[in-house]
């Protein structure tokens, strides 16, 4: 019987360990440089922003240098069929609304009355603006210039966009989306931005999931904190208007 020659069998197996870590090494750099192969934000952005919103919720708060809610509304939106929660409130007032296609239902809890009045909706109404800017293309709209701006990482299967800082043409962007400053009714043109953060969540295939916007500003003399968020963006729960609503609204539109 033929002894095996040991030493030679070392060296074979020496020789089969080295060449498979050297597999081994490419093959993790292969691996490494593909997983740090990130979309850029500018292409995400102009993807994102073509999303067809089927619906959402929205949130958006204004908090005084105390912490105090000054301003702060909330949103549930529906696009067929059309159906639109909202609910506001100041210092000094609460509003309640519902739109159901053409027909608009809403309660003033600043008045007298806690009574639901029905009006139809008309194309020059505030609601209708705030309807048609429902539109990532207005929610996203971002230049290239400013897109560059964002960091992106991975997140689960899909990716998340983020900015922190002070660029003045990123905050001009934000608030210049006629989504928000029609929603809660608050004009910050003639604000000083001092900080914001903006973050948005992506599908793999660069659909927008959700956004959320943090802004510390200073108007009038005093300090303001503004925080909106999108939400459960094409994943909402189907909407209806309460038959409370529908069946004790008063209809101020009947005598036109």
């Amino acid at each position: 019987m033929k002894r095996i020659n040991w030493n030679k069998a070392i060296i074979i197996l020496a020789g089969l360990m080295l060449v498979l870590t050297a597999c081994s090494k490419s093959n993790n750099k292969s691996t490494t440089k593909k997983a740090d192969q990130l979309p850029s934000a500018t292409k995400i952005l102009s993807t994102a922003e073509k999303t067809s919103i089927k619906s959402l919720s929205a949130q958006w708060q204004q908090t005084n240098s105390a912490g105090v809610t000054t301003q702060s509304a909330t949103a549930k939106y529906q696009k067929k069929p059309l159906v639109v929660y909202a609910n506001f409130s100041t210092d000094s007032n609460h509003y309640k609304m519902w739109v159901s296609g053409k027909t608009n239902y809403s309660q003033d809890q600043g008045t007298d009355t806690s009574k639901w009045f029905k009006t139809k909706l008309t194309k020059t109404s505030a609601y209708s603006e705030f309807l048609d800017a429902l539109d990532m293309n207005n929610l996203l709209s971002f230049s290239a210039q400013t897109a560059k701006l964002f960091k992106v990482a991975k997140n689960g299967s899909g990716y998340l966009l983020t900015y922190q800082g002070k660029n003045s043409q990123l905050w001009k962007q934000v608030i210049n989306n006629s989504a928000i400053t029609t929603m809660i009714g608050i004009d910050l043109n003639s604000a000083k931005m001092q900080n914001i953060a903006v973050q948005l969540k992506v599908s793999h295939d660069y659909q927008a999931e959700s956004m959320r916007v943090s802004a510390k500003y200073r108007e009038d003399g005093k300090n303001y904190q503004l925080k909106m968020t999108l939400t459960d963006i094409n994943r909402l729960k189907q909407l209806k208007v309460p038959s409370t609503v529908t069946q004790n609204a008063i209809n101020l539109s009947s005598s036109n």
